[in-house]
């Protein structure tokens, strides 16, 4: 008799990180892809929920970091409170994309394309919508729905789930944005004398992930030069105060 194969076991994923608050979440990748999306999201830790819907959302189970355990269909922000429902897969790709300006629409559809969330050989093609953008976009919706957050979010766990697929550039995995995060904070308090704001970090984060499929520019230097570009005035001003300071020192030692 032939023997039964023992099957192999397989290590799980490690979890996801939502770079503002440190929460992590379970993967979802091995379990779901670009082309369906899940009927129920996953357990996730929420902080609250906002007064409108308090009702529809009742949190009472509480985990032992003091926040609560959720795992409905309703989506929380990046801060963890629940405040909108989930994703309507018809309706919402079309008004979500209208929402942005079109350059912005432009560089979401792009990562969307080299993340694999596009059907077949269709990719975005300018700053006009396509019925293919509204899939792709319907496809990352779905994802979102998934995660249980909204889509810019989401697109934290997206850029360490699926990695850069899509032709051109550099070809290289994006860096997760956690060690990016902590990369450009380092920078931004060595060359502006301040942390970036969470808008700024997430609009750096965006533009060097971005750049590292698009070009063949090094990582550290893409960092190095994030700060600047997020604050151009401050960077010079602060380099001056920096020069003077060596200066100033130099001449005290007699140097």
């Amino acid at each position: 008799m032939t023997p039964t194969p023992t099957p192999t076991q397989q290590q799980p994923p490690p979890p996801l990180v939502n770079p503002a608050t440190g929460q992590t979440i379970p993967s979802v990748a091995p379990a779901f892809t670009s082309s369906g999306g899940g009927g129920q999201s996953i357990p996730r830790e929420v902080t609250g929920v906002i007064p409108a819907l308090k009702t529809q959302v009742p949190l009472t189970q509480r985990t032992n970091t003091g926040k609560y355990l959720y795992s409905g269909t309703y989506l929380a922000n990046a801060q963890g409170q629940v405040y909108r429902s989930a994703y309507d897969p018809q309706a919402d790709p079309v008004l979500e994309l209208a929402k942005l300006q079109p350059t912005d629409s432009l560089a979401l559809r792009t990562e969307l394309y080299q993340r694999g969330f596009y059907d077949g050989k269709s990719r975005p093609t300018g700053t006009d919508v396509t019925p293919q953008d509204v899939k792709a976009m319907q496809n990352f919706l779905n994802t979102s729905n998934t995660y249980g957050y909204d889509w810019q979010t989401s697109l934290n766990f997206v850029r360490q789930e699926f990695p850069i697929t899509g032709s051109g550039g550099s070809g290289r995995k994006a860096t997760s944005a956690v060690d990016l995060g902590k990369a450009l904070q380092d920078e931004s308090f060595a060359m502006l004398g301040r942390k970036l704001s969470k808008e700024e970090l997430r609009q750096a984060i965006s533009s060097v992930q971005s750049k590292e499929a698009s070009t063949n520019t090094s990582t550290s230097t893409l960092i190095q030069m994030a700060p600047q570009q997020a604050d151009p005035t401050q960077a010079q001003a602060y380099g001056f105060t920096r020069a003077a300071d060596i200066v100033s020192q130099m001449l005290r030692n007699g140097g």
